[in-house]
């Protein structure tokens, strides 16, 4: 029956005229035509990837954007690309099926079994699914986009294994596009399975199902699985950086350098030491900044996991590391502008990852040299290999103390399980650093008040701030946004978490919507007086 419907294609379809969300049992839509949901956010027709070749083409649902390239969320002939310079359309045909044809040729089918006539509608739902109803009963779904995923999660598709209503389990899984340009089943498999007896996240590489990622799923609004901005070879990482000859910088955890994608975009690529624990904390990296994007978290752009080689690939940050701008003797130091700017785009990166992922990310290294600058001096968090994950029904984390002294809150030396406010604890220890330009670990020049953030929170009592400012900006600051900033960072520091803000109100405090009191001196730093003068 299905073969006579395809016959008939083209004698009994019809032109749509104006644009719809709608295709019904007989009408064909064109490459010069598309469906766009009511709410206008998706839209689906005709697509090719690859501007040089006009011969592959696609049926595809995209993201509607002004002034953008196509967002593809969803491909139908992913394997089978058309020539549209020659006659072809997709149809619903008088059998209830989607058919895609070129030159009276089947390209693509929806592909349901009827042996009689029925009368059925294509709609573009606004959440972007594809949907083929009864025309008689618009409850009746026969075939849906969600339940034939590509590359691409959509809120409200299902991932993992789920029984049909014809009694069958099916199994929903993402498949990476082979290229940038080609849309057709690549490497890589993200499905859900059970690992180690609970349920979990599992992304394999097709030749070998080789493991090289797990983890939860945080905060997906859109997941895309790609061949092209996720794992390299070694042999890749040595010719982007010309054999490692260009290096940013260099700590305990190995070398930075500098590296060109194959698209010409500039790359940093961290080449770890795998000497005990950075196996772990490699993992870990990819496990959170692989799964999450935020302004102001620097964006894992891929890996390489070759042997004992151990890669990250990250966006590059022209202007460095905080760290370098903040102490340095230079004429050209961070103007007060730029570091409020800084303190107040950390706050927010933090407060994404404490209170809108799925799970609570503890960063719990959170420190200048961990804090990259963009062109703009806008700040964005890196180095997430310390990170703790937590879940919402937890509010502590029992772990071995990890991080950096001299951001250290007091609680991971009293052996007590952290939470999220030992990263606001590290932040006022940062933000003092960003107001004063000196290291917190460092001698202050003051007899009574060795330790800085103690000289601040002192001189905050007594009603002085200007002293606090680093010297090397020659008074020049917004006064309203230092006592502000003197004020959040004293309250972050304070020796008790519940005494601390929440990051999300830090970011409200810094931006003046909430008014800020001083805050009392912590006892650990009044304790250093005491020390000092016995």
């Amino acid at each position: 029956m299905e073969i006579f419907s395809f016959a008939i294609l083209l004698l009994c379809s019809t032109h749509l005229t104006h644009a719809t969300n709608k295709l019904s049992s007989g009408e064909s839509l064109y490459p010069n035509q598309s469906l766009v949901s009511e709410n206008g956010k998706f839209e689906f027709g005709f697509s090719n990837f690859d501007s040089s070749v006009d011969t592959n083409y696609y049926i595809a649902i995209w993201l509607v954007h002004e002034n953008l390239n196509r967002r593809i969320v969803w491909v139908g002939n992913r394997e089978k690309p058309i020539d549209i310079s020659q006659p072809c359309a997709l149809n619903v045909s008088h059998y209830g099926n989607l058919l895609l044809t070129q030159s009276k040729k089947l390209i693509w089918s929806s592909n349901l079994r009827e042996t009689q006539q029925v009368s059925r509608v294509l709609v573009l739902l606004d959440t972007g699914n594809l949907v083929l109803l009864d025309h008689m009963n618009s409850n009746n779904v026969t075939w849906q986009s969600f339940d034939h995923l590509t590359d691409t999660w959509l809120p409200g598709a299902w991932l993992g294994s789920r029984n049909m209503t014809n009694g069958n389990t099916t199994t929903f899984s993402l498949t990476s596009w082979k290229d940038i340009n080609d849309p057709s089943s690549g490497n890589y498999i993200l499905e859900r399975g059970p690992l180690l007896g609970k349920w979990d996240f599992i992304l394999t590489q097709v030749e070998d199902k080789a493991r090289i990622f797990r983890g939860k799923l945080l905060c997906v609004p859109m997941l895309k699985i790609d061949d092209y901005v996720s794992v390299y070879t070694y042999a890749q990482m040595k010719n982007a950086t010309k054999n490692f000859s260009d290096k940013l910088g260099e700590g305990g955890f190995g070398s930075v350098f500098i590296g060109q994608s194959s698209d010409f975009t500039e790359i940093a690529v961290k080449k770890l030491k795998i000497v005990g624990q950075e196996k772990k904390q490699f993992r870990t990296e990819v496990q959170t900044l692989g799964i999450i994007q935020h302004t102001n978290l620097v964006r894992l752009l891929g890996f390489c996991a070759e042997g004992n080689k151990r890669l990250l690939v990250y966006e590059y940050m022209p202007k460095g590391s905080l760290n370098s701008h903040l102490f340095k003797e230079s004429s050209n130091s961070l103007c007060w502008k730029d570091r409020y700017k800084i303190a107040i785009g950390t706050a927010r990166g933090l407060a994404y990852l404490h209170e809108q992922c799925r799970d609570c990310i503890i960063h719990c290294d959170i420190k200048p040299e961990n804090v990259l600058l963009d062109e703009n001096f806008s700040p964005k968090i890196a180095d997430f290999g310390m990170a703790k994950l937590l879940g919402r029904d937890f509010s502590r984390a029992l772990t071995t103390i990890r991080g950096t002294i001299g951001y250290l809150a007091p609680e991971w030396f009293s052996g007590v399980a952290i939470t999220k406010k030992a990263d606001v604890y590290s932040f006022g220890l940062m933000l003092f650093e960003i107001i004063s330009g000196k290291r917190n670990k460092s001698k202050f020049n003051n007899r009574r008040y060795p330790y800085f953030p103690l000289y601040a929170t002192m001189k905050m009592n007594e009603g002085e701030v200007l002293c606090l400012l680093d010297r090397k900006l020659c008074g020049n600051a917004n006064i309203v946004e230092l006592i502000r900033a003197c004020k959040v960072a004293g309250w972050c520091i304070q020796d008790s978490e519940a005494c601390r803000p929440s990051m999300g109100k830090v970011v409200l405090m810094l931006q003046g919507v909430i008014d800020v009191g001083i805050p009392p001196v912590p006892h650990s730093l009044l304790n250093l007086v005491d020390a000092e003068e016995y």
